[in-house]
């Protein structure tokens, strides 16, 4: 990782690699786990923060520029480098970014075979201007697919077949009295599949909610789980009629029971705390009684509550008045109070009051307690009625039309070209609303999704959405399925799609890249530059900022890769590829007069798949890596500790021990070279790797003759010598 020198970069001072000013990676959904015993991660992701798509937000970082490039990365385990999980490169100055990751890039990829594990991510910034990398701190988030209870694999029966609660020492249809509400309450929760430490029960008693938190030896153990409902549990229970006893769980990255259902079935008991109360009203769903109401399954039948008040109260003119309440409770205390319009009593049986599915839609609200009031003409209270607890699910099923791209609704063929500013996507539904946050959905054919920010809806019921051109034209060549999301209440509805067919760009031929602007087929000279190559491509035909490529260097078995999932930044697109550093190492590793191949792969618009890519035709070049020879700088006569006369004689009597010494090219491996004369022999040398000096005794003992001395080289055959030192010996 290159470090910053931008003196304008807040780096951390004890690392430089770090920007203290980019935060950690953080999810939507993501579930925090720091008060929770045991946990290594500090969050998790769920089903609901992976599936489709795990959106990623990114805070805005200091001395940002259009043309960044944020990267998510997982940090490396096992040896094979950190993997890119997803990128974007910034067209606009904002206070948030976010990048989309398909399920099949983080949670398939990291769970292969497993139902949960740890993976620790981070964000890279790539800085335009200066090229320099950074990087956020490290996250380490649980990922966790399985639910649990598992898969409720009986629709037709009420309740998860996976869930089951008793009331310890009451039989069903007990009668609650105010002992037992005095005392409290235990409970028996059967053992659930993929029970784990720290899953989270919630035990409703007529819709009051008491929270479990399951331990990791329960959470071992065979079962069943014991859980105590407290007294101040029954003071805001109904105090007269039938109480439903449930639960769900919820694990620790919140996945809910999957299936039809969250819920277990009831089990029912009947309070006798107010007798004084009137007999409790009924839902009624087609004309069914139900203590359970899915909004998904039965939001288009009738609604309707049915009220019995006490033949005491008889019949009056004016009628009497019944006032129904509604009273919509969510599980950590939250309230909702809904009184419907008054309903004449006219019928000494009872009335059955009509009312709209609509009411009752309140996302993110667990139960709804029904009770009602019953008032004299004048508005007198004449009595108050026992509530009755129906747990809520699912929303209203709504069918939100498909987008219209370019104002045009139905299938499209969209000619990049045509769009050299963008265009616009419309959407709009009769039920939009300022409570209405909606994300537009350009997915590309593997699946990826454009960067779009999300707006709020407004009454008239109509949103446009800016499609930049770089997305149209990272679109060429592809069918795309534009569609919207639609959050309100914490729940979220996907539309209908819109299919546009992208015209591909017209098939141009690649540029050819060049090592240090050398022509193809000369010759790459190892020993004619100093310091890494550089590589180059000019800009070709239908660049794009954003565009993604590979650029590849090959000898043989021997491959570097130069570029690897690189983007083409904004500046890139009229300037090209310019002096992108080329290893000196992997080149001095070549070996001498052989072929180097140099090739360029550039993605599909919105491709990072290098299968994918088209290529341009190949540059060759020939090594020549034949080595600078190390240098003989000085040679001493050991005896005298003079230096060796260069050209002239020195006398047997002063030994013929002599102490070369010198420079040398350093290099990252062992090299071995000779000291000798150019008839063979002498006295062999290694190298150490990273070494710039050399020493070496030698003795040369013959007499009446002249010694001419030097350093070759040995590696790769290539025997070439240094200077010479050349002295006669009398």
């Amino acid at each position: 990782m290159t470090t910053p020198t931008d003196p304008t970069d807040p780096t951390d001072p004890s690392d430089p690699n770090y920007d203290i000013s980019l935060n950690p990676p953080d999810f939507a959904f993501a579930a925090s786990l720091d008060k929770l015993v045991g946990e290594s991660a500090t969050k998790a992701l769920g089903v609901r923060a992976t599936d489709p798509y795990a959106e990623v937000f990114v805070e805005a970082w200091r001395n940002r520029n259009i043309g960044d490039i944020i990267r998510l990365k997982i940090q490396d385990k096992d040896g094979k480098g950190d993997l890119l999980v997803a990128s974007v490169t910034v067209s606009e100055i904002a206070s948030r970014y976010s990048l989309m990751v398909p399920r099949k890039d983080l949670q398939d990829r990291v769970l292969v075979g497993q139902q949960e594990g740890l993976v620790t991510m981070y964000l890279e910034l790539v800085r335009v201007g200066s090229k320099q990398i950074s990087r956020s701190r490290s996250v380490t988030f649980l990922l966790k697919k399985s639910s649990p209870a598992g898969f409720d694999s009986r629709p037709d029966v009420e309740g998860h077949d996976g869930l089951r609660v008793v009331a310890e020492g009451l039989p069903q249809y007990s009668t609650v009295d105010s002992y037992v509400a005095s005392k409290g309450m235990w409970v028996l929760l059967s053992k659930h599949a993929n029970a784990r430490a720290n899953d989270l029960f919630t035990v409703f008693l007529a819709g009051v909610p008491t929270p479990y938190r399951l331990s990791a030896a329960e959470a071992a153990g065979p079962g069943p789980y014991r859980v105590f409902i407290p007294p101040s549990v029954f003071r805001d229970i109904t105090q007269f009629g039938l109480l439903p006893l449930l639960y769900t769980v919820e694990d620790v990255a919140e996945n809910p029971p999957a299936g039809n259902t969250t819920l277990s079935a009831p089990y029912y008991l009947n309070s006798d705390l107010d007798p004084s109360l009137f007999d409790p009203p009924y839902l009624l769903v087609n004309n069914v009684e139900t203590t359970r109401l899915n909004l998904g399954t039965h939001g288009s039948l009738p609604f309707s509550v049915s009220v019995t008040p006490p033949r005491s109260i008889r019949l009056a003119s004016p009628p009497n008045q019944i006032v129904v309440t509604l009273t919509f409770t969510k599980n950590e205390g939250t309230k909702k109070v809904t009184r419907l319009p008054s309903f004449a009593q006219t019928q000494a049986r009872g009335e059955i009051i009509p009312v709209s599915s609509e009411v009752f839609n309140q996302p993110g609200f667990d139960f709804v307690h029904i009770s009602y009031e019953m008032f004299s003409s004048t508005g007198a209270l004449l009595g108050k009625s026992g509530s009755t607890s129906v747990s809520l699910e699912g929303v209203l099923v709504v069918t939100y039309p498909a987008p219209a791209f370019d104002g045009k609704l139905g299938p499209q063929t969209i000619v990049p070209q045509n769009y050299p500013n963008g265009a616009t996507t419309t959407v709009g539904f009769p039920s939009m609303s300022t409570a209405h946050v909606i994300q537009l959905i350009w997915r590309y054919f593997d699946g990826t999704v454009a960067v779009i920010p999300a707006q709020t809806g407004n009454a008239n019921g109509l949103v446009q959405f800016p499609i930049s051109a770089t997305i149209i034209a990272q679109s060429a060549g592809q069918p795309i399925k534009l569609s919207y999301l639609v959050t309100v209440g914490g729940t979220t509805v996907a539309s209908e799609v819109q299919v546009l067919t992208v015209q591909a760009a017209p098939l141009l031929v690649l540029p050819q890249p060049l090592i240090n602007r050398l022509d193809p087929g000369a010759t790459l000279v190892l020993n004619s530059f100093n310091g890494d190559a550089r590589a180059s491509v000019v800009p070709w035909g239908g660049i794009q900022a954003g565009q993604v490529v590979w650029l590849t260097m090959i000898n043989g078995a021997r491959e570097l890769k130069v570029l690897d999932g690189y983007l083409i930044s904004e500046g890139e697109v009229t300037r090209g590829l310019m002096d992108k550093p080329v290893s000196r190492d992997w080149i001095a590793g070549v070996p001498n007069n052989t072929k180097i191949e140099v090739r360029l792969y550039v993605g599909q618009a919105g491709s990072t798949n290098i299968e994918t890519a088209r290529a341009s035709p190949s540059t060759f070049y020939t090594a020549d890596t034949r080595f600078n020879p190390p240098v003989i700088t000085r040679a001493i006569i050991v005896s005298t500790g003079n230096s060796v006369p260069n050209g002239g004689s020195y006398a047997a009597a002063l030994g013929y021990g002599v102490l070369f010494s010198g420079t040398c090219d350093a290099r990252p491996y062992h090299r071995n070279v000779r000291l000798g004369t150019p008839e063979g022999g002498g006295y062999t040398l290694t190298i150490t790797p990273g070494t710039t000096n050399w020493e070496r005794w030698t003795g040369f003992h013959l007499l009446n003759q002249w010694y001419n001395v030097a350093m070759y080289e040995l590696e790769g055959g290539q025997n070439v010598s240094s200077n010479v030192i050349r002295w006669f010996r009398v």
